[in-house]
């Protein structure tokens, strides 16, 4: 009887060995993705940083006002008159119909490589 009772705890032993094996290495399989992916939202993180910082630049008024000033004639900007301001609620409502005739009457045209190239000026 005693051989029994000892050979089936050598079994759960090695059960149990087993098991202990097969978390070891799924843990270290989740901890390898667990620091993949602290990586990975850091690296987002700095992304974000550097776009608000960007985005800080691009919207700064000085900014803004100079290319205003530099580019006026080209693009025909002009100051915006009081008149010009109106409240959501006096923009008239578009039909569905309007909507679905400009879009089919404007399709967009992706642009080509080459034609991004063209419209940049080179310093």
């Amino acid at each position: 009887m005693s051989r029994i009772i000892d050979i089936l705890l050598i079994a759960v032993m090695i059960c149990a060995a087993a098991i202990t094996y097969d978390m070891k290495y799924e843990s270290q399989e989740l901890s390898k993705d667990l620091r993949r992916i602290q990586g990975e939202v850091e690296v987002e993180e700095n992304m974000i940083h550097l776009l608000r910082a960007d985005w800080a630049f691009l919207t700064e008024p000085v900014r803004i006002n100079f290319l205003v000033t530099q580019y006026q004639k080209q693009l025909g900007l002009q100051l915006i008159q009081p008149w010009q301001i109106v409240k959501v609620s006096d923009i008239p409502d578009r039909l569905s119909e309007t909507v679905q005739n400009i879009i089919v009457k404007t399709p967009f045209k992706f642009p080509t490589p080459g034609s991004l190239d063209q419209n940049v000026e080179h310093r």
